[in-house]
This record gives C-alpha cells, structure tokens and sequence, in this order.
C-alpha cells in the first residue's frame, strides 16, 4: 500500500474583527511527502479537518474539508475555519477546554482520509478568543465586597504612576518609594527592621545567614564533640561540611585494652598488644618494669590497634612490667598499661633427666642426650652424624585432641644447616638453624601421629656439624594463628585483626641451580603484560605481568612462580615475588622469621625500564636497582 506523509509547516493567525459576524479562521501549511520522501507536487488532495475537545481522542466540535492542490514544493495551504461544513466554527468555546486539531488526507484528492495525526492547539487558534473582548461593552460593578475595599479606589494616573515608578529620588521625599540604604557595597544585601530598610554587613568566606528574632547575621557553623575521656571541644566547618580549623587544643588519647592487669604472659611466646585511639601518625611500643624504661619493642608501629610481640627471651620474669605506647609525632600523647606479669615459659620436654623420654626411637646417625648445650638446664637432644651425608633421625609419637602447635628451639654449631619434620613421614618443614638458640613454631592438625626431626651431614669438615634441639612443648587445642608460626607450607608474617588471612613467606631463601641470587630480569623493557608490573600492594599481579613477559628463565619472578612444596599431602604452588610494600613488611618481621641474610631482596615492583625496588635487610632501606643485578629471593603466598 502505498503511503503518504505529511510535514506541517506553520499554522497562522487569522482574525477578522469588524463585526461578530465576520469569518474567523487561521491558515494550516503542510508539505506532503510519499513513503519515499519525495514531495507530492502540483496534485490534488482531499484533506479533513477536525477539532477535538478535551484530548486526542475528544469528541469533534467541528470538522470540515478541503480539496485543494499541491504547488511545485508539495505545499499546500488551508484557511482552518473556511472549508466544507455543516458545523459552527464561531461556536468553538476557545476560552472553556484544551482542543486538538486532527488531520486526515486522501492523497489522491477523493475522500478516502488517512490519518496523518493529532496535535493540541497550544496558543494560535486562542488569539480568537480575544475578539470576544469587543463585544464586552461597559460594566457597572456590584460586588458589595469590592466596593469596600482599596482596590475602589485604584485610578488610571495611579496605573500609569506605578509604570512609571522612580529609580532614584527626585523629589526629597522618602515616603513615596522604597528607599534602599545609602552607601552600598558589592555583595551588600538589606532588611526592613519595622521602620526602615537596613543594610545587612557581608559576611566572610564559608560564612552562613542566619536568624535570630527576624533579624539575619552572618556565622560560622560550629559542632561540639566529645572525646572517650568526656573532653569537649569545638571543630568548625564551612557550609559545605569541610573542617576549616581544627582547635590547638584537641584532646588526642591513646587507650590501652591489652595487657591487661594480671594477664600472664609466657617468655619467649607471641601475644598481641591492644588499643584504641584517634592518630594517623605512627606508635612507639616501649616496655617498662618498675615503672622504669627497659627496653623498645618497636620503635614505629602503624596505629592499626593492634602489634603481635615475640617476648624476648632474655627477658626475666617478673609481676612489674607495663606497657607504653607513645605517638612518634606527638610525644606528649602517650598511655601506660596496668602492670602484667611475665612467666617463664612452662616445656613438656627439657630432657633434664639426661635419657631420651620413653618411646623416642632414633635412626641413622642418632640423637642423645648431651650435656654440652642446653638452653634453660644442662641438657639438650644432640644429633649424631659425624660423616659425610650421615643422616640422623629421631622419632616419637603423639596426639592432639585438637589442631595445636609444637614448639621447640635449635641451633646449630657450625652456623649453618638444615633440619627437617616430617608427620607420619609426610615432609611438613625445613628449618634453616643457626648458632643461636631460636624458637619454631609450627602448627599441628589433631589426631595420633609420628614426628620425626632429621638432620644431614653436608660436609667433610672437621668443624662439628651437631644440631641441638630443646624444650620441646605440645600445645594442645592452641590453633591461633600468629606471626611467626609454620603454616601451610611458610611462615606467616602478616595476619589480619580476625587472624583469618594473611600472607605467609617461604621459610628459606631460594635457588636457581643452587644459586641464591638471581636478576629481576627485562633490563631495558617495560613490563606491559595485565596491568604493568609497578603495583606497591600486589604482588601476585606484579609477577604474573613479568612472568608474561620475560621468559628469561632463573628470574627472580619465575623462582618464586615455579616454587611449590607439599606438606601433609597439601601442595601449595601459588607464590610469588613480594611487591615492594609486602616485602617491606616482611623485613619488619624478620626477627620472628626464619633467617634472612644481611644484604639485598628483590621486590617485584618495577621503577622504570631498567630499575626496579628492592629491600635490604640489613637497614631497611629500599633503592631501585638494575634489573641485571643479582639480588636474593623469598617468596611469599597469601591464605
């Protein structure tokens, strides 16, 4: 079918005034179109007109139609008003409903309609309206109610006076007009008081206007707030909720929750000092006895609330002791605890009696009782290996009712080497032992198992190799975990407040081919691979994006990718090379970590095409480095 469109161009007034009888109409121009869009030109059309009262879909109050032609351009003009009809265009009510006009068109100028559309008439017909003005004549008014009031007495020189209104004065009368203050600044703004109009002062930035018994002033919001301790003290604010000053002063505290008074802490053990207080500034953790300075436990801690601290071993014990937490800006800020005690530490097994407890076997080498090392009594547990690749194993059985932890100490008299647990023959852990006295901690799942420490002669030297093990302890039931315990393959060094998740670090230095450092590699090239390589915070991120794109095997970031180890059955194979903040806090735990090396770590964090950051950890600093400098690795998991 073939279709028509219609392009309405103007609707025009058209009024005749001379008398009520004269035609009233206005003039409708529209293009017509085909379905194509080509204009159809010089060609009769029929149209019908309708006018609707009410809505779109209102009754007709008149319709009318037209047969006319198209110009050259397919215009077409109408005279609404002036076509075909038996209806009354003059008794339309114009004044009384919303009306809408309704076109219909036959292309082939019979009288077929098609409708085009319904639009209201939103002002060009009303003008119509007007003309019933002419036929108002005069009028006598009547309301009673009008004739008592001011309006009465409202004359036409009061109206033409009113439009013609002074803008300054003129006649030395201020009784006439409104008169605004004199001598007004920029941004001056006034109020009647009852008698006269009064300039109000301008205020300053971030001020409010204000008002008190009607009458308005500037100020300056203002809220008290009240600290833990019950001190009050005021913070101001602009209008847009910002602190603008901050008074000298503030009542910033420190509070202590944990120790608290007669807690009994063990020596040489992991507890969590706890408070709360209101400054973004580092905290320095001090710990006093007698209520005189001893020793620092941290020199800056992050004022997170919260500070795992391995009580050292040297300590003695006693029921004097307290804690101090001081801010390192604000020196005056600062909090004591109540006094606490520290008790020494309480071993299931010293070996004090000189045999080895009932149902320890050895293997290989051997282990016994000796008398030349011992930490806390006379008597240790002494491996036995004197040659070359001797092994030497010792062995006991025991259950945990619930996931606990074993705790023990080594040391080593040659300064180096390893010794290894395994449960029920199943690897748990290497352990990197020195010639100090140090304490482990690994964590235990429940049930009835067999332990086994191990040990192996790695040369030929005449130096004794002999691995000393002490005060052996079952924490039954005791599955916290803590910075510094044996887990999941590594060492945790950083936990969450929940001890939920946290990061956990291989517990020894790795290798390539047996060699300890390694380059970070890419000298010369941007890692592009994912996001880059350059996050502080995402270390797993960054090594992914380098493995991606260097493939130069015995990288740094490829040690710590390929690294994987079982332990119970379990592997864990998703490390990575630490970014630069993660490794950071790795180096701040490092005394409650396995051994690390006085010398540099690589980070994953890369600082330009041919530098990235790396960690000493002989001072903390960190520095860009090249990338073909051969630095050590640890790698580090998250759980």
């Amino acid at each position: 079918m073939k279709k028509t469109t219609l392009l309405i161009v103007s609707i025009i007034i058209y009024c005749f005034h001379s008398s009520a009888q004269a035609p009233q109409s206005f003039k409708y121009q529209a293009v017509a179109r085909d379905a194509s869009g080509e204009v159809i030109a010089n060609q009769k059309v029929g149209f019908q007109i309708s006018i609707l009262q009410g809505s779109e879909s209102g009754i007709a109050v008149y319709t009318e139609t037209h047969s006319d032609s198209t110009n050259q351009f397919g215009l077409i003009t109408l005279e609404i008003g002036t076509g075909t009809t038996s209806d009354d265009f003059t008794a339309i009510d114009w004044g009384n409903d919303t009306y809408f006009i309704q076109i219909e068109m036959d292309a082939s100028g019979g009288t077929s309609y098609t409708l085009m559309g319904t639009s209201q008439l939103l002002s060009v017909p009303y003008a119509l309206h007007a003309t019933t003005a002419d036929s108002a004549g005069s009028y006598t008014e009547t309301d009673p109610v009008f004739g008592t009031s001011v309006a009465v007495g409202i004359t036409g020189t009061n109206i033409i006076n009113w439009n013609n209104k002074l803008d300054v004065e003129v006649d030395g009368s201020i009784t006439n007009e409104i008169e605004l203050p004199t001598n007004a600044l920029a941004g001056n703004m006034a109020y009647y008081n009852g008698t006269e109009w009064t300039k109000i002062p301008n205020g300053i930035d971030s001020q409010l206007l204000t008002f008190s018994n009607s009458i308005p002033a500037w100020e300056t919001l203002h809220y008290i707030l009240t600290s833990p301790n019950s001190t009050k003290y005021e913070i101001n604010v602009d209008n847009n909720g910002n602190l603008i000053t901050i008074p000298q002063n503030i009542d910033y505290y420190i509070t202590i929750s944990s120790p608290q008074i007669n807690d009994n802490w063990i020596i040489n053990t992991i507890n969590t000092i706890e408070w709360t207080d209101n400054i973004d500034e580092n905290l320095k953790i001090e710990l006093y006895k007698d209520g005189i300075f001893h020793n620092t436990i941290t020199s800056s801690s992050e004022s997170d609330g919260s500070y795992d601290w391995l009580i050292d071993e040297s300590l003695s014990a006693g029921n004097d002791y307290s804690i101090m937490i001081t801010s390192v800006e604000k020196d005056t800020v600062n909090c004591e605890s109540n006094l606490f005690t520290l008790n020494e530490p309480e071993y299931d097994i010293m070996f004090g009696d000189g045999t080895l407890p009932t149902g320890w076997t050895t293997s290989g080498a051997g282990w016994f009782i000796t008398t030349t090392e011992g930490d806390g009594d006379s008597y240790s547990l002494q491996s036995g290996e004197y040659n070359m690749d001797d092994v030497a194993s010792v062995s006991f059985n025991k259950t945990y009712n619930a996931d606990g932890k074993l705790s023990f100490k080594m040391k080593r008299l040659d300064g180096g080497g390893i010794v290894t647990l395994y449960i029920d023959n199943d690897y748990v852990m290497s352990f990197d032992v020195s010639t100090d006295w140090k304490e482990f901690l690994v964590w235990i799942p429940s049930g009835s198992h067999t332990y086994k420490f191990e040990t192996i002669r790695t040369s030929n030297s005449t130096v004794a190799e002999a691995t000393f093990i002490d005060n052996i302890s079952f924490l039954d039931g005791d599955s916290d975990l803590a910075v510094g315990l044996y887990y999941q393959g590594g060492i945790i060094f950083d936990i969450n407040t929940q001890r939920t998740h946290g990061l956990i670090c291989s517990s020894i230095d790795l290798d390539y081919n047996g060699n300890y450092e390694t380059e970070w590699g890419c000298d010369g090239s941007y890692i592009t691979s994912g996001n880059g390589a350059d996050s502080e915070s995402d270390g797993a991120a960054n090594t992914s994006a380098i493995i991606t794109d260097c493939l130069t095997a015995g990288i740094a970031a490829r040690v710590c990718n390929d690294y994987s180890i079982t332990v119970l059955g379990n592997t864990f194979n998703d490390w990575y090379l630490p970014s630069k903040n993660e490794i950071y806090i790795l180096y701040s735990q490092k005394n409650n970590i396995a051994n690390f090396q006085n010398s540099q770590y690589w980070s994953s964090t890369e600082y330009s095409s041919s530098y990235a950051w790396d960690q000493a950890f002989s001072n903390g600093s960190q520095d860009d480095r090249r990338k073909y400098d051969a630095y050590r690795v640890r790698a580090v998991r998250a759980f």
